[in-house]
């Protein structure tokens, strides 16, 4: 559905997205999802596609953190970002809607994208565990990325796709 698979069948995801042999090593992960982002809202094509998906690949692949808004009984004085390790109770995650009433949770790259919105505290955790949670939850109908500037929304068939193409990537190459 979404040529993920395609995509991700014979590529390695190293270094730069667009593929440049240079590459820029002082910018992370969410850095590069944000330059990705801005030039497919810039220009919405396949070849700016195909960059936007290796740099969401890039994000899964290395772990890479992102910050979710939640509601906390029990979050420690003094901060706003906790991680799953931190004892909470009652933990839940603030959904967005978007203009086709759809429901999505939100992954912020940055304290400063974060910011945008009046959310006052995130729980700090990967990209790939926060896409599981979106398809688990029927409720659910995606996951916006920095919902309050250049933003990209992966609706859940999208999720479910690259996951897939990813898992079945993996296995090819034991």
């Amino acid at each position: 559905m979404y040529r993920t698979k395609k995509l991700i069948k014979n590529q390695h995801f190293v270094g730069c997205p667009c593929g440049c042999n240079t590459g820029t090593p002082e910018l992370d992960n969410r850095s590069i999802l944000e330059i990705c982002i801005a030039a497919y809202q810039q220009e919405a094509n396949e070849e700016r596609f195909a960059m936007l998906v290796r740099a969401i690949v890039l994000c899964i692949s290395d772990n890479t953190v992102f910050l979710t808004p939640i509601n906390a009984k029990g979050m420690p004085k003094g901060k706003n970002i906790i991680t799953p390790k931190d004892n909470v109770k009652e933990l839940s995650i603030y959904s967005i809607h978007n203009s086709r009433n759809e429901e999505a949770y939100c992954a912020f790259t940055s304290e400063d994208e974060a910011k945008k919105l009046p959310y006052k505290n995130f729980l700090a955790w990967p990209l790939w565990a926060l896409m599981q949670l979106a398809l688990e939850n029927k409720e659910i109908n995606g996951l916006v990325i920095n919902p309050g500037g250049n933003s990209f929304f992966m609706p859940s068939a999208f999720m479910r796709d690259l996951l897939e193409s990813l898992k079945e990537k993996k296995n090819e190459d034991k």
